[in-house]
């Protein structure tokens, strides 16, 4: 059985929120968590796809709070994403 390389491309779009007042400090949120679960489910796929020589590829697009998200992402396809 021929085993083809694959190399599959993952864009991670987020759009930042405007940071809100929190009511405790005891529990801060990571300011990556969305990121972070990309960047581990990206790394876990890999520890398979090496075996079935596929590569994953994870592009990242984080606009800010005023930037309008879906244009950027249309830019970002358009891109080859």
């Amino acid at each position: 059985m021929a085993v083809a390389d694959v190399t599959v491309r993952i864009t991670y779009v987020e759009k930042r929120a405007p940071e809100t007042p929190t009511l405790a400090n005891l529990d801060p949120l990571p300011r990556d968590l969305g990121l972070a679960g990309a960047q581990l489910g990206r790394a876990d796929n890999a520890t398979t796809g090496r075996f079935l020589k596929h590569d994953f590829i994870l592009d990242e697009l984080v606009v800010g709070a005023e930037e309008d998200v879906v244009a950027a992402a249309d830019a970002a396809l358009g891109a080859g994403a």
